[in-house]
C-alpha cells in the first residue's frame, strides 16, 4: 500500500495467483489541512501551506509577504501524493517605489518626497526638491531602507526663478 494515493482497491485470488484492480485509487491533493512547510525570507521564517485545493504535481503560490511583511516575490510550493514541498522562495528586501514617500523639509518648508524611479533597499536614489517646498527644484537625496524611504541631503535645492 501507499500513502500517497486515496481511494478504493479490490484484490481477487484466483487460480493461486492473487490480482489487484487498483482503479479506484487516485494521488492524494493538498489542500488547507495538509501539512505546511517552512520558508525564511530574510530572517523570519513561517511555516506555509495552501489554502485551496492542489492536484499531486501541480504547484501552488503565495506572496513573500505572508512570510516576512518586509520582502517582496513568490513562494512556489509543490504538492506530490499529498504532501507539500518548497520548490523556491524567490524573496527580496522590499525596494522603495516611486509611490513611496518620506517627510522632507527644504529651506524650513516641508513636503512630500517621492522617489523619482525604484531604490533598491541600501541604496540611494533621487527624488524632487519642489515636493518639500514648491519654491525650489532640483534633487533631494534619498535612501532606501527596507522600502522606507528617508530624505538624506537637500543640499542640491535651489530656489526656482519666477518669471
Amino acid at each position: 500500500l501507499n500513502s500517497g494515493f486515496t481511494g478504493v482497491y479490490t484484490l481477487a485470488c484466483a487460480n493461486g495467483v492473487l490480482s489487484a484492480d487498483t482503479s479506484g485509487c487516485t494521488e492524494k491533493t493538498c489542500g488547507p489541512t495538509t501539512a505546511g512547510v517552512s520558508v525564511t525570507a530574510e530572517g523570519a521564517t513561517k511555516v506555509i501551506g495552501v489554502t485551496t485545493d492542489v492536484a499531486s504535481g501541480d504547484s501552488y503560490q503565495t506572496l513573500c509577504d505572508y512570510v516576512n511583511a518586509q520582502t517582496t516575490g513568490i513562494v512556489e510550493l509543490r504538492c506530490f501524493r499529498g504532501a507539500l514541498t518548497l520548490v523556491s522562495a524567490e524573496c527580496r528586501v522590499l525596494p522603495c517605489e516611486p509611490w513611496d514617500f518620506s517627510i522632507g523639509t527644504v529651506h524650513g518648508v516641508s513636503g512630500l518626497v517621492k522617489p523619482r524611479e525604484t531604490i533598491l533597499s541600501g541604496e540611494t536614489g533621487v527624488g524632487e526638491c519642489g515636493g518639500a517646498n514648491i519654491e525650489y527644484s532640483g534633487d533631494v537625496g534619498l535612501s532606501c531602507t527596507r522600502g522606507l524611504v528617508q530624505v538624506i541631503d537637500v543640499s542640491a535645492c535651489r530656489r526656482t526663478c519666477s518669471s
